[in-house]
C-alpha cells in the first residue's frame, strides 16, 4: 500500500535502531486515514513508509544520548525546528501515569498508576503529543 507523504506534518519523531546493523531510524506517525502507518528516515537519508507494527517489531528503542542526538538536531534543522521527540519503549508504547483515586488509597493502593499507550494513539489531529489520555474514566498524563 503506497502512502502519499507530501505536505504531511512531521512534528513528532521517535528514534529506533536496527539491532543487527545498528542503523538508526527516525519514525514519524502518519495523520488521519493513515493511522497504523509511519514514515521512516534512515540516518543516511533513505526514506520509506511502513506499517507501524512491522517497524516496531523489527527495531529497538534507541537511547537518545547514545544514538540519536546529532541525527535529531540535523532533522530538526531541516524541519525548521518543528520536531518533538517522543521516547518509545521497545514495544512501541509511551508511558502515561496518574495519581491514585481516594478509593484506591482507602484500599491500600496509594502508588502512582501507569499505563502503556501505543505510539499512534498519543498523537492528536494536529500531530502533537496528547498531554492526557482517558482510560476507564480516569485521566492519565504524559510526563
Amino acid at each position: 500500500m503506497e502512502q502519499n507523504i507530501e505536505n504531511k506534518s512531521r512534528k513528532i519523531v521517535c528514534f529506533r535502531y536496527e539491532p543487527d546493523t545498528m542503523k538508526l531510524v527516525a519514525v514519524f506517525p502518519f495523520e488521519g486515514e493513515s493511522k497504523g502507518f509511519c514514515h521512516v528516515i534512515y540516518q543516511n537519508g533513505e526514506e520509506f513508509n511502513e506499517e507501524l507494527n512491522v517497524m516496531i517489531s523489527s527495531t529497538k528503542a534507541a537511547k537518545f544520548e547514545d544514538f540519536a542526538e546529532s541525527f535529531y538536531e540535523e532533522l530538526n534543522k531541516k524541519e525548521n525546528g518543528n520536531l518533538r521527540l517522543l521516547n518509545l519503549n521497545d514495544e512501541g508504547t509511551i508511558e502515561y501515569h496518574r495519581p491514585p483515586t481516594k478509593e484506591e488509597i482507602s484500599f491500600g493502593y496509594g502508588a502512582e498508576h501507569y499505563i502503556d499507550v501505543p505510539f499512534i494513539e498519543v498523537i492528536d489531529k494536529d500531530m502533537n503529543i496528547k498531554k492526557n489520555i482517558t482510560r476507564e474514566g480516569l485521566k492519565y498524563q504524559y510526563k
